[in-house]
This record gives C-alpha cells, sequence and structure tokens, in this order.
C-alpha cells in the first residue's frame, strides 16, 4: 500500500529546538507535498504556531477540517477539546497523545495504518509509531521493534523519498 501522509515532530526533528526551520528542510517538504503526499505536523506546540510554521514554509490546506474533525469518531472516543483559528484547528486530547492527534489525522482521511509514517526525535513522539507503517526516529538511537533510526532529518528524507 502506497505511503499518503507524513506526520513530522517539529523541534529536534525538523529543526533545533527554539529554531526555524531551514530553507533546505522547508524546500523538501514543499517537494514531499507537491509529488501528492500529505504533510502534517504534530506537535506540542500550539495551532498559532503551527499555522504560522506552515504559512512560513508555504503549507496550507486547512479548509472546512474544524467541520469534519467534530464529527469524527476518534475525536469523541478520547474526548478531545477543539479549538478553531483563522488557519488551523488544534486538537488538545484530555490526556494529550501525538498518536491519539494522529490516530484522529487518519481517520479524517480516511487512511490505514500501512499509508502513514511518523517521524519524531523525542520518547513524547514515540506515540505516533502504533499509528503508522513506519516510525522514524531522527537523532539519538532507539531500539525497538518497527523504529528506523536515522542521524539527521535528511538522511529521513532520502529514506522517505526512496519509499514512495
Amino acid at each position: 500500500m502506497a505511503i499518503k501522509i507524513l506526520a513530522f515532530d517539529i523541534d529536534g526533528t525538523l529543526a533545533k529546538t527554539e529554531e526555524v526551520i531551514p530553507p533546505h528542510i522547508s524546500a523538501r517538504l514543499r517537494e514531499l507535498e507537491d509529488s501528492k503526499l500529505r504533510i502534517f505536523f504534530i506537535s506540542g506546540r500550539t495551532a498559532s504556531y503551527l499555522a504560522g510554521l506552515a504559512r512560513g514554509i508555504d503549507l496550507s490546506r486547512i479548509d472546512e477540517l474544524y467541520e469534519v474533525v467534530l464529527g469524527l469518531e476518534a475525536v469523541c472516543r478520547y474526548d478531545f477539546k477543539l479549538h478553531k483559528y483563522y488557519d488551523a484547528v488544534e486538537v488538545l486530547p484530555k490526556q494529550n497523545s501525538k498518536g491519539k492527534a494522529l490516530a484522529v489525522i487518519k481517520q479524517y482521511l480516511d487512511l490505514k495504518t500501512e499509508e502513514v509514517v511518523a517521524i519524531g526525535n523525542t520518547i513524547v513522539d514515540i506515540p505516533m509509531k502504533s499509528e503508522a507503517k513506519e516510525f522514524l526516529f531522527i537523532g539519538d538511537s532507539i531500539k525497538e521493534s518497527g523504529i528506523q533510526n536515522f542521524n539527521s532529518i535528511e538522511e529521513a528524507f532520502v529514506y522517505i523519498e526512496k519509499s514512495i
């Protein structure tokens, strides 16, 4: 089954913490999106931060997301709180988990686990692993089944591009 979405953590994965995403990484994200992959950011950051980030790298597919997310079974099951912004929807579970957020995205897009690759760099990103075919870990190595380790996001991009 073909990969349809990429779910990225931001801090430490796409950029150093508290730094902007470097232009060459932004360009790679746009290339991946132009190849018909959908790009999602799953982060502990606020929706306004993520919306600004998406605008800054020219990724913005929000549209009717809010209305659709309200009716999703995963949103009801995990008792999420939703906040609607001009250009983003913030999905906040009472028991925060990036895996639960990715479950909502998958349901919204009617995707199977085999169509998702998740990318992160810390222990809080690992819950995305259960919702993805592959989990790509950037930086320090984690020895766990289902985790591919990469020294840098650039190495992970090469892997992703060979896999699609």
